[in-house]
């Protein structure tokens, strides 16, 4: 039986995060893609046209603009009292607008990406609750929000073991039926043999990166500092990402401010958002991630598929991926622990020396993380009847 037999034919995936094109929205697309490529009939639908929908559209899937007040794609911690106020009122109008303007109802799945997702078009999902399946990619939990995306979705995807933590164990137990866990998957595909690199690390260098939209919660502070301290001279970090919401470019401030205090500048390279991120980890041996928080962090397994080393901090989703020592090492503690800075240089120093198989990296993400298997576990949750 094919794919294409065993899914609804019209399925919708949605997500408020239009600018972004890492991890969760990253995921989403591809997901989407897998599925429109077995000729079934996708849909995107997000909240402005960006980058998010230019890929989409390069990728040939549709993608549909609910176009929503730039107020409610704000940031939670943007959001000051008068702010809320404005919010609110907003919101409303809003909600009453898309009622009479956008409507779900040729959908047989909708999969909603995004916990914002639920507030933003709250009285469409409403009407559409026996068609919804949450994905959850982050274990962010946002109270009154999060109990009605519970109770409205007819199944719950995980991305990783962890992500059922957004969940009190009461809830867990309520809706046990209804969660199903789903890791993603990728393309394998190789680097571009066109790509134009930044490329200025020396041949005789430990060569460090890590991949992430700039922002507090990818903490990439935490591992300029780290890689500063690290006893060695022949060592080189890319940075790759780029900010995404005015929070965000006050990061990037304080990370380049971080960079020139530290006096690394000839040893750190800062690379803005890039189709070329699988050939900047080609190059690299070691790749570093201090987040905050993750769902399942796709970039680890990039990382692991480009051959790289992976020193993480221990974050949820990271032990479904290293599964051993020859993949990666991961922190005891979390990156807000007061002992983290002090593991996590001793972590990369133990393995600086090491010769590590890159190849045995790559194979265990094709055999484990792969799109076909992806896109094959997502119908199998779509198909279960409730």
């Amino acid at each position: 039986m094919s794919l294409k037999e065993t899914v609804n034919s019209k399925m919708v995936f949605i997500d408020s995060y239009y600018k972004g094109l890492y991890g969760a929205p990253r995921s989403m697309l591809a997901l989407a893609k897998g599925l429109a490529d077995e000729g079934n009939a996708v849909e995107i639908i997000t909240t402005k046209y960006d980058i998010l929908a230019t890929e989409a559209k390069k990728e040939g899937v549709k993608c549909v603009i609910f176009n929503t007040p730039s107020v409610l794609l704000m940031s939670r911690r943007s959001v000051n009292l008068f702010n809320r106020f404005y919010y609110v009122f907003t919101l409303f109008f809003f909600w009453i607008s898309i009622v009479f303007k956008y409507s779900l109802g040729k959908y047989n799945t909708i999969c909603v990406n995004d916990i914002r997702s639920f507030l933003l078009f709250m009285p469409l999902l409403f009407l559409n609750g026996k068609k919804i399946i949450w994905y959850i990619r982050i274990n962010d939990r946002v109270k009154f929000i999060t109990k009605i995306a519970a109770f409205l979705s007819s199944k719950i995807v995980i991305i990783s073991s962890d992500c059922i933590n957004v969940f009190s164990l009461k809830e867990q137990e309520v809706y046990k039926k209804k969660i199903f866990l789903v890791h993603t998957g990728f393309q394998i595909t190789k680097p571009s043999i066109d790509a134009f690199l930044n490329k200025s690390h020396a041949d005789t260098d430990k060569v460090f990166i890590t991949v992430g939209s700039i922002c507090k919660r990818k903490n990439q502070i935490a591992i300029i500092e780290a890689f500063s301290n690290i006893d060695a001279e022949n060592k080189y970090l890319y940075i790759l990402g780029s900010p995404a919401t005015e929070a965000d470019y006050s990061y990037n401030d304080e990370l380049l401010f971080k960079i020139k205090m530290l006096n690394i500048a000839d040893k750190v390279s800062l690379i803005p958002h890039t189709p070329y991120v699988l050939n900047y980890l080609r190059m690299a041996d070691f790749f570093l991630f201090a987040s905050h928080q993750e769902g399942l962090p796709r970039v680890v397994v990039e990382a692991l598929l480009s051959g790289c080393y992976v020193i993480s901090a221990k974050v949820d989703g990271v032990n479904d991926i290293i599964k051993n020592k020859n993949l990666g090492i991961v922190t005891t503690y979390s990156a807000s622990s007061g002992f983290f800075a002090e593991e996590f240089l001793s972590l990369i120093e133990n393995v600086y020396e090491m010769d590590h198989d890159k190849e045995y990296r790559r194979h265990f993400i094709e055999e484990n993380f792969s799109l076909a298997a992806y896109v094959k576990n997502f119908i199998n949750v779509v198909n279960v009847q409730r």
